[in-house]
């Protein structure tokens, strides 16, 4: 299995963005049980709006697809951003 039979090769770039966008609300006034929740709703939008400029057309088909894709990466991203916060542990544990 491969990233791409998940997450659409347009959609891929959504989860370093989204990651970027964790960091940011990491370092803001927001609390950390919201994070994820802004993070899969942002990630729903962008995806939302991807799927409608480039179909053109709103229809059941791209409302769900855009939920999927959106909440598939919005989890990537939560993913990476715990890979670093793990990996950096690790040098602390040392």
């Amino acid at each position: 299995m491969e990233l791409t039979d998940f997450i659409k090769s347009g959609m891929v770039v959504l989860i370093p963005g989204l990651y970027f966008v964790d960091i940011i609300l990491k370092n803001s006034s927001v609390s950390d049980w919201l994070i994820p929740f802004i993070l899969g709703i942002l990630g729903i939008a962008m995806s939302f709006l991807w799927h409608i400029g480039s179909e053109g057309v709103l229809n059941a088909g791209i409302i769900f697809d855009s939920i999927t894709q959106g909440l598939l990466c919005a989890a990537g991203s939560v993913y990476v951003k715990n890979l670093a916060v793990q990996f950096n542990k690790r040098e602390e544990e040392k």
